[in-house]
């Protein structure tokens, strides 16, 4: 606990100009300072920063408070690592209980590990300009990702070797510990691997821009071959816990913070694509959209727009994401590609409008879905069972979508989709409960569209 009389003082000693300053471009207008708001896109400034209230206010989109909520809101962190922080730069001593042992190693072991995995980022972007990195950069020049892109993403290459990284970066007992902890070094029967050899590599940084983890993606002969996954993370760590990280988050904060919708899609190519696109796009790793995930969004008051693969495994992910956004009242939309493409192949093809587009013909998520099963239902014609399987399809959404109005317009469009009385949804919706279903409809809009050849 921060004592209030500490919270006091960290309000009255900082200089709010100065703090705001480092986020907007301030001009002074009198007794006040003025700028573009950051927390909504405008053209005129109408953010106001009183030095003589210790306060700002935008009169554009309401916002406003002390220089605590400001950093609180626009860096996305918790009030007390605020006030610690304000309080070490203004030399505002805290009263602190003593730290246990088991919390100094805890910590010590946490910086140890973002240091490191620091230092190997160092090590695949420098195996990435190697002669032996050749074929990884011709792989990524065919994605799209020349070298300058590259640098700007820190994308790497893991090594042609079995344990290049062991060998660079292992040269104490305590280093080779800490690779292991962080699961980018795997012991075997008889040695030690690294376990993104010949990979191309995305580092996962956090809200802090501290690389908690990374990803790997195989490419070339190896990715024929059977039994290689294509997409690789390291496991989860006393730093890295895969249900509540995005990769590519940090970047997005920023225009998620001005109002732009959260772009979530699944492959780290195509948060890259639609990043440069000028889009908030960031990536889960390796895992479905967790209710970490959504109560991440939920914290950032974001709305979603889901952009995933043109196939039936997009399809799923829909509902598994559906069913943990709603319930939380999170706005979710959907972006519909054609069958076959990704958000990578589709915006190789349609450049900038097509990533745009994407975004702003997005439906809402219970639409989208209801829009397939009815699509589903007419298409099962007097095949019965079929059809009551497609209308049992939409249970899930109407147990996800918290209780009120939009809830019961929803029902309503549903009910005349299917030519059905709400009553009659109801009765199906109970008996069908929330079991998962198991002939899902299809829910693409557009024909099949070959990918290219450079999407493996």
């Amino acid at each position: 606990m921060i004592p209030e009389s500490v919270i006091e003082a960290v309000k009255d000693r900082v200089d709010i100009v100065q703090v705001v300053g480092r986020h907007v471009a301030l001009k002074r207008v009198g007794r006040a300072y003025v700028g573009l708001c950051p927390f909504h896109t405008e053209k005129s400034p109408s953010f106001n920063v009183s030095p003589d209230r210790r306060g700002y206010h935008c009169f554009g989109c309401g916002e406003g408070g002390n220089v605590l909520r400001f950093l609180c809101k626009v860096q996305n962190r918790s009030f007390p690592e605020v006030v610690r922080e304000l309080a070490k730069e203004y030399g505002i001593p805290i009263p602190e209980a003593p730290e246990s042992p088991e919390d100094r190693a805890r910590d010590a072991l946490r910086n140890r590990l973002f240091a490191l995995n620091e230092r190997v980022v160092t090590f695949f972007r420098e195996q990435l300009s190697a002669d032996t990195g050749e074929e990884a950069r011709k792989y990524l020049e065919e994605r799209g990702l020349n070298p300058g892109v590259c640098a700007e993403f820190e994308v790497g290459f893991g090594g042609p070797g079995w344990d290049g990284l062991w060998q660079a970066l292992g040269k104490t007992d305590q280093e080779r510990e800490d690779l292991l902890t962080l699961g980018l070094c795997v012991k075997g029967d008889n040695n030690v691997y690294d376990r993104f050899r010949g990979r191309v590599i995305f580092p996962i940084r956090d809200e802090k821009l501290r690389v908690v983890g990374f990803g790997g993606r195989v490419f070339g002969e190896r990715a024929k071959k059977e039994g290689v996954a294509k997409y690789l993370n390291n496991s989860e760590s006393p730093i890295y816990e895969k249900s509540q990280v995005f990769y590519r988050l940090p970047q997005a904060l920023t225009r998620i913070r001005r109002g732009e919708a959260a772009v979530i899609v699944e492959g780290y190519f195509d948060a890259i694509a639609l990043e440069r696109c000028g889009l908030a796009a960031m990536a889960t790793c390796g895992t479905a959209l967790t209710p970490r995930h959504a109560h991440h969004l939920q914290r950032l008051k974001a709305e979603v727009v889901l952009c995933w693969d043109g196939d039936a495994a997009g399809d799923r992910a829909v509902r598994k994401a559906g069913e943990v956004l709603l319930p939380l009242g999170i706005t979710t939309r959907v972006a519909s590609l054609p069958i076959g493409d990704d958000p990578d192949t589709y915006v190789a093809r349609t450049g900038l409008t097509g990533a745009s587009r994407l975004v702003k013909e997005a439906e809402p998520l219970p639409k989208f879905v209801i829009q397939a099963a009815a699509r589903a239902a007419e298409d099962a014609g007097d095949d019965i069972p079929r059809r009551v399987a497609a209308i049992r399809s939409l249970a899930w959404l109407f147990h996800a979508i918290p209780a009120g109005l939009e809830k019961d317009l929803y029902l309503d469009l549903a009910a005349k989709k299917l030519g059905l009385t709400q009553e009659q949804l109801q009765r199906e919706f109970r008996e069908a409960g929330h079991r998962p279903v198991v002939h899902a409809p299809a829910v693409h809009q557009a024909a099949p569209v070959p990918a290219p050849a450079q999407n493996l």
